[in-house]
């Protein structure tokens, strides 16, 4: 769970050392997942299943955008989420809690519409790595994207509030 902390830092500071020159921001962000079922099958320790729930929560991350061109920028974001996960199988059993985290580490495109020098849209699609770890751990390829607002507060800070998807496959 370290190493994987670790890795991100290392590569976010790789990149922000060798980008330098260019415009860098870097977001700190806390947002809710709402609870997720998904259809699936196989089993877990000698019980067979065909429905997995993830419970919702608070989920933490950060990332640091390059701008590359005005009001385009490349993206590299890490986030986690503490949670419990639940298995269903025939009938109406239920198997569960068991804890989980789950993390993802993105790297995308983002675009921004300047409304004022103060507010702007921004929209973006990325690509990346998600992964479970807790009672069980899997990896998978995911992909996502966001859209919402920025509101500048002053020339450094800046709050954005919007909607984002990160989704393995």
């Amino acid at each position: 769970r370290m190493g994987h902390r670790f890795a991100v830092i290392l590569v976010a500071s790789a990149l922000a050392s060798g980008l330098a020159a260019q415009n860098v921001r870097l977001n700190f962000f806390s947002g809710y997942t709402f609870q997720e079922r998904l259809t699936i099958g196989g089993t877990y320790n000698g019980f067979s299943f065909s429905e997995a729930r993830i419970a919702d929560g608070q989920h933490f991350g950060g990332s640091i955008e390059f701008d590359v061109r005005p009001n385009k920028a490349v993206e590299l974001l890490y986030q986690t989420q503490t949670t419990q996960g639940y298995l269903s199988g025939a009938g109406f059993n239920e198997f569960g809690p068991y804890d989980i985290s789950l993390h993802y580490i993105m790297l995308g495109g983002l675009g921004r519409l300047p409304f004022s020098d103060v507010v702007s849209g921004y929209g973006g699609l990325n690509l990346g790595c998600g992964w479970m770890t807790g009672d069980n751990e899997a990896t998978k390829f995911a992909w996502g994207g966001k859209l919402g607002l920025q509101i500048n507060l002053t020339s450094s800070v800046g709050i954005k509030a919007g909607a984002q998807l990160l989704s393995p496959v």
